[in-house]
């Protein structure tokens, strides 16, 4: 479950004064299968299922392929033909996360702290999933509940020390 093609959100351009366009909505790229990695790693899976449903053993269970039909993409198919079939075909079970990814000072690819403040403004925090600097391959509502106890915490009792000490 650990992709590693990566998507990105972004902020439309400002409007014709100069000030932010409140009413526009953001650009959602997911940027599925712009890793190789994970290209080869779904067409392999596809094959892989495909050889098994066409196999004597499943022949005695399955009557036919429903999708991909045995003509478009079948278990022999060149890569091509499976990349595209895919390509065309690709969802994801995973919750949007790491948008907003939290990181280090320092960190070019961080948009907010260890506290959840974004950087370069003030008063403006995240809690939620898209801190995560990556999905995790478990439920991420346990960690989103997790990290925003952590970040409660803290702006409970006024800084990451204080919220430390009141834990243990």
């Amino acid at each position: 479950m650990l992709g590693f093609s990566a998507g990105a959100l972004t902020l439309p351009p400002p409007g014709s004064d100069g000030r932010p366009d409140l009413d526009a909505m953001p650009a959602i790229e997911l940027g599925w299968l712009t890793h190789d990695a994970d290209r080869v790693r779904l067409r392999d899976a596809t094959r892989l299922a495909l050889q098994l449903a066409e196999s004597p053993a499943m022949s005695r269970v399955l009557e036919g392929p429903i999708n991909p039909a045995e003509d478009v993409v079948n278990g022999r198919s060149p890569d091509d033909a499976i990349d595209a079939w895919v390509a065309k075909h690709v969802v994801s079970s995973q919750h949007a996360s790491s948008t907003c990814r939290m990181g280090a000072d320092g960190d070019p690819a961080a948009v907010c702290d260890e506290e959840g403040r974004v950087l370069g403004t003030k008063g403006l925090l995240v809690v939620d999933a898209s801190l995560m600097p990556d999905c995790p391959r478990a439920n991420t509502q346990a960690t989103t509940y997790m990290m925003a106890e952590r970040i409660a915490r803290i702006m409970n009792t006024g800084s990451l020390a204080a919220a430390l000490e009141v834990g243990s």
